[in-house]
C-alpha cells in the first residue's frame, strides 16, 4: 500500500515479492526509491538484490550490475544524480578485514547495461584500515570524488590519477555522517490540500522569539481561528508593537529634554 499526499488516500500497488532490508530507508534516484532486498530473509547476507519502486508507474523493478563478484558488503547512495552501489570485498587470506571497495554508478537509470565501475579503493592506498567508505559528491571539475571515510574524515579520489588526496576540512567531530542536500524552489505544499488547522499551527510556530508571549496566547486560541483570522490578529499585534515602540522612544526623548532643561543642572 502507498499513501498519496496529493490525493490523501491509500492506494494498492504491485505487490513486492522481496524482503526489504529493515535498516534501509530507500535511496531516491531516477524517479524511483531503491532498496537492497532479498528473496529469503534468513539468507539476506548472501542473496541480496536491488529493488526499485518507480514512483511514476508504481511498479517494482530489478537491476544489478554484471560481473561484480561476491561482495561481503553492499550499500546504496546517490552520486551526481546517478544511483551508486558501494561494494566491499575481503581478501582470501583475511575474511575479517575489507580488502578493497568498488564504486559502481548507473549512468542511465533502469538500463542494466549502463552500470559502470567508476573506481576502486584498496587498503594500501593511504587509508589505514577503513571500515566505511561512502562517495559524497563530484568536485566542480568532475575529476575528483569526495569520500567520507570511517565517519571521521574526508578525502578526494582523483579519477585520472587513481589516487587518494587529503582534504583540509575540519568538521570538529569525532564521528559524523554526511549527506547531500538539494534545494528546490517548489514549495512542499504545492498541489496539496492542507488542513487549515495545520496551516494555522505552522504559522504560529514560525513566529520570532520577540513574539513569545503573543505566540503562547495564540496557541490557546488556534482552534478558534482560520488562516484569515490569524493574519488579521498578527497585523493588529504588529501595529500595537510598532505603536508601543514609538511611545517608548518618545518617552526617552522627552526624558532627555527634561534633564537637559533642568535648571538645577546648570553650572554655577
Amino acid at each position: 500500500m502507498v499513501y498519496s499526499l496529493k490525493l490523501r488516500v491509500w492506494k494498492k500497488v504491485q505487490d513486492c515479492t522481496y524482503w526489504l532490508i529493515p535498516d534501509d530507508n530507500g535511496t531516491l534516484a531516477g524517479g524511483a526509491l531503491n532498496w537492497l532486498a532479498t528473496k529469503d530473509p534468513l539468507l539476506r547476507g548472501s542473496s541480496l538484490i536491488l529493488v526499485g519502486f518507480n514512483l511514476g508507474s508504481e511498479r517494482f523493478e530489478m537491476s544489478f550490475p554484471q560481473n561484480m563478484g561476491k561482495p561481503c558488503r553492499l550499500n546504496l547512495t546517490v552520486l551526481g544524480e546517478c544511483l551508486c552501489l558501494i561494494l566491499g570485498y575481503v581478501s582470501t587470506t583475511n575474511t575479517h578485514v575489507l580488502n578493497h571497495i568498488d564504486i559502481w554508478v548507473m549512468k542511465a537509470y533502469g538500463v542494466k547495461e549502463s552500470w559502470v565501475k567508476l573506481f576502486s579503493v584498496g587498503q594500501s592506498e593511504g587509508v589505514h584500515y577503513f571500515r566505511h567508505l561512502k562517495p559524497i559528491s563530484y568536485s566542480i571539475t568532475g575529476r575528483e570524488v569526495l569520500l567520507e571515510i570511517n565517519h571521521r574524515k574526508f578525502m578526494w579520489y582523483d579519477l585520472e590519477e587513481k589516487a587518494l588526496n587529503h582534504v583540509t576540512i575540519s568538521v570538529g567531530l569525532d564521528n559524523f555522517e554526511s549527506f547531500v542536500g538539494l534545494e528546490t524552489l517548489v514549495p512542499l505544499y504545492e498541489g496539496l490540500i492542507m488542513n487549515e488547522d495545520f496551516q494555522v499551527a505552522v504559522i504560529i510556530e514560525k513566529l520570532p522569539p520577540l513574539w513569545k508571549d503573543f505566540k503562547n496566547y495564540l496557541k490557546h486560541k488556534k482552534k478558534e481561528m482560520s488562516v484569515k483570522d490569524l493574519i488579521v490578529r498578527l497585523r493588529i499585534e504588529e501595529d500595537n508593537k510598532a505603536t508601543e515602540k514609538r511611545s517608548k522612544w518618545n518617552s526617552i526623548i522627552n526624558g532627555a529634554n527634561i534633564v537637559e532643561d533642568d535648571p538645577n543642572n546648570s553650572k554655577k
